[in-house]
Order: C-alpha cells, then sequence, then structure tokens
C-alpha cells in the first residue's frame, strides 16, 4: 500500500491512501481540496528533498483566499499558502505515485524536524498555541 502525506494550513497532518490504479490528478484535487475550496489546478512547489518526492500546492491558492500554511512552509523553506500534498515521483518516467511506507517515515521525520527548528528559529511558540 502507498500513501500521500497532507498538510493543511490549520496545522493537521494526515495520511491519505494512494490507489495506484487511479489516475494521480484527481487524487490530488481530492487531497488538496477543503470543505470550501475546490482545487482543480495543482503544481509542484519547489523543494530539497530530492527527485523522487514531489511536493502539489493550489495553484490558486492566494485566489483562493487560503491561509499561510506554517507547517508546509517550515517543510519548503519558503512561505506557501493552503493545503500541501507531498508524493512519490519516478523521474525517469515522470510518473507520480504514493510513497513508500519507508518514505512517508522520512518525509514524517524531515517535517517533524523542520517545524521544530522553525519554531526554535523564530522563537515562535505561540503559532503551536494559537488555533
Amino acid at each position: 500500500m502507498s500513501h500521500l502525506l497532507k498538510i493543511t494550513a490549520d496545522r493537521h497532518v494526515e495520511t491519505l491512501a494512494w490507489n495506484d490504479d487511479e489516475d494521480s490528478l484527481p487524487q490530488l484535487y481530492r487531497a488538496l481540496s477543503t470543505p470550501t475550496i475546490a482545487v482543480d489546478m495543482a503544481e509542484p512547489a519547489p523543494h530539497g528533498r530530492g527527485d523522487h518526492i514531489t511536493v502539489w500546492a493550489d495553484e490558486e491558492g492566494y485566489r483562493h483566499n487560503a491561509p499561510l500554511n506554517l507547517y508546509a512552509s517550515a517543510y519548503l523553506n519558503r512561505p506557501v499558502v493552503g493545503t500541501v500534498v507531498i508524493t512519490a515521483f519516478n523521474p525517469r518516467t515522470g510518473d507520480t505515485h504514493g510513497l513508500t511506507d519507508e518514505q512517508l517515515r522520512e518525509e514524517e521525520d524531515y517535517l517533524i524536524r523542520a517545524v521544530t527548528m522553525f519554531i526554535a528559529r523564530v522563537g515562535a511558540g505561540h503559532i503551536l498555541t494559537d488555533a
């Protein structure tokens, strides 16, 4: 079984099942959408996690007035708005896939370290308590 990692702007991190028999775009759109925003355009966000990982964001997040995603911004080391999802990528074929269990653990660990370092750098303990 493979997965995608979803990080919402309201600081929820969840693992969703990835269906290898379904096209990737509908799965990405569903994962990026919220109860009030229906996403129909996704774009890869620049990141430093290697060729085998892709971070997807709502291409029209600013138009949707999506809020700043602090966890994803820490992960990407740059500001990003709205929900993001992390998937695997095959650079030889250009195909998007679900994360393996090992990749999922690595990305969760990286996210925890990135958020911890962000809080330490900014001194923003109140960010985690102001919900």
